[in-house]
């Protein structure tokens, strides 16, 4: 397991204070892809952090479904 960057825990810390859990997805074109949603949580939309060796992007909504979606298995 990948460690995850202080820089991402950092944004997802607003996630992580609801109760959320952030795990590392793999390697994409625009970076490290990290995923983050709220455990036990059956609706929603989940929140890609993005981290390109120097800053975070996060993304939410419809995009985060389909930049996470080659990585999670059905």
């Amino acid at each position: 397991m990948k460690d995850i960057p202080s820089i991402v825990l950092e944004k997802a810390k607003p996630l992580l204070d609801r109760g959320g859990f952030v795990k590392y997805l793999g390697r994409s074109k625009d970076g490290d892809i990290y995923y983050g949603a709220i455990e036990g949580c059956d609706t929603g939309f989940p929140a890609v952090f993005i981290f390109d060796g120097h800053f975070v992007r996060e993304v939410n909504g419809f995009e985060a479904l389909d930049i996470s979606q080659p990585f999670l298995e059905d």
